[in-house]
């Protein structure tokens, strides 16, 4: 038998590497992804439900009068599920409201310890606009969910993934917590006619590692070191007048009435990690406008580089949020620089931190799927609105007037950037992508307006754009809930 002659060995290798570019090039990644897209709207449906797959939506409880306890609102629910009774659309529901009670102040840690170790008590009481919840008994959970399962028994066809709770460890509730409540409503629905739906939740970043979330936890509690000790160090306003006296007694109200709810979750949300076993879908969600301005991450790119050895983040090593916000056009004091190479810098800035953030998490996320029994579905989470692309201060306040075609811009940037990584890992992501937010909103905390996907035509466009929609819508759309 002859051997192939060098000519013929190069002749064979380049019909190889062309066929695999033309199968590249003429079987696009998007058309080998099953692709199901849809939109958080947290408080109201509107006419998106016709062009997306799906929606998320929260649900409330009401009060019944009658027998003097919480009750989900019912009518709410059917409203819901009418609304998108004409069209190939499914509704996930955000039980978190309705299954969960605020936690007792008395009930939640208030010491923390510094980077020496020393326990401290916190300078200021639980504030009652505090965020730390749990859920409550079994009992109370059927009887404030009364009603609800034969309702999904009649819309059964448009219900989604029945979600538990939004961030339950950054708000305190445990692994085991959320097992008990998924075991307790499966239950409940299937003696009331209801079986074989989903049930998942979205976890704030990757504090379902419970090394991370000891970082996040040591970020939180020097927040609240560097409150008290300012406090401790200007206490003696306390007693005096004078313009300085005044700022610190009004930066006092502030803490008392207003602050953040950081420092009450400083030592008091869910460290130990891990993903609950009953869940049949998992989230998180890793927002920029989380990451470049929650003080908590001001050093999550760098633990995602030193502590993961995550390479989308080697150029973030040894660097802060706070250095990197410096870099960007539009956190910034005095007008803004609008030329083109601000944007473009700005641009490949942002592109980087979601590589590396995206990348961070998924290590996580891979690293806490090795320990189920089981492997649940995944849904990516994408931003669309405004809150991380406006123009602010070197503060992080935002600015009054807002170059709004150059923020939808960036909207739009962030939207195409989850697309994408969507795209390519859409085998992974199998439960599919949802953009968080649609509707604009007024933020009442700083009395801001918001612009969702719902204000940015480009945003709506290019979104709808990319939906695969396997049935037409069967009515026009009416107006919002």
């Amino acid at each position: 038998m002859k051997y192939l002659n060098k000519y013929t060995v190069v002749v064979i290798f380049s019909l190889i590497i062309v066929s695999m570019l033309f199968f590249t090039i003429y079987t696009p990644i998007e058309e080998n992804c099953n692709k199901k897209i849809g939109f958080f709207s947290p408080n109201y449906l509107d006419s998106f439900v016709s062009q997306v797959n799906f929606s998320m939506i929260n649900l409330y409880p009401v009060h019944d009068k009658k027998k003097g306890s919480l009750r989900i609102n019912l009518d709410s629910v059917k409203k819901i599920f009418d609304y998108v009774g004409n069209y190939n659309h499914r509704v996930h529901l955000n039980l978190g409201s309705v299954i969960t009670d605020l936690k007792e102040p008395e009930a939640m840690n208030t010491y923390y310890e510094n980077d020496q170790g020393t326990k401290l008590t916190k300078v200021f009481n639980i504030a009652s606009s505090h965020k730390i919840r749990k859920i409550v008994s079994h009992e109370e959970i059927e009887l404030r969910l009364s009603g609800l399962p034969e309702m999904l028994k009649i819309y059964y066809g448009k219900v989604g993934t029945i979600f538990i709770a939004d961030e339950p460890f950054l708000n305190g509730i445990s692994n085991n917590e959320i097992n008990r409540a998924v075991r307790t409503i499966r239950k409940f629905f299937k003696k009331n006619g209801v079986d074989g739906l989903k049930f998942g939740t979205i976890f704030a970043a990757g504090l379902f590692d419970s090394d991370f979330a000891t970082h996040i936890n040591r970020q939180m509690m020097k927040y609240v070191e560097n409150i008290d000790k300012y406090y401790k160090e200007h206490k003696s306003l306390l007693s005096q007048t004078g313009i300085k006296a005044q700022g610190f007694k009004k930066w006092i109200d502030i803490m008392n009435n207003s602050r953040l709810t950081t420092y009450d979750s400083a030592n008091n949300f869910y460290t130990e990690g891990g993903i609950p076993t009953e869940l049949d879908v998992v989230s998180f969600d890793s927002y920029l406008s989380t990451m470049l301005f929650d003080r908590i991450h001001e050093h999550t790119l760098h633990y995602f580089s030193v502590s993961l050895g995550c390479e989308s983040c080697r150029q973030f090593e040894n660097i802060t949020l706070s250095e990197l916000r410096k870099k960007l056009s539009f956190i910034q004091d005095g007008p803004m620089n609008l030329k083109k190479d601000n944007y473009e810098n700005d641009k490949a800035l942002l592109d980087a931190i979601f590589e590396c953030r995206m990348a961070g998490n998924r290590i996580l996320l891979e690293r806490a799927l090795q320990a189920l029994p089981k492997q649940p579905r995944l849904m990516l989470i994408g931003e669309s609105s405004a809150n991380g692309v406006l123009e602010f201060d070197s503060e992080g306040r935002i600015e009054p007037e807002q170059p709004w075609p150059l923020v939808e811009k960036c909207i739009l940037d962030e939207v195409k950037r989850s697309y994408q990584y969507y795209i390519e890992s859409c085998g992974w992501f199998n439960e599919g992508l949802m953009y968080f937010l649609y509707p604009d909103s007024l933020d009442v905390s700083i009395n801001q307006f918001i612009r969702g996907a719902e204000g940015a035509k480009s945003v709506t466009s290019f979104i709808y754009s990319h939906v695969n929609m396997k049935e037409k819508p069967l009515a026009q759309p009416h107006n919002a809930l």
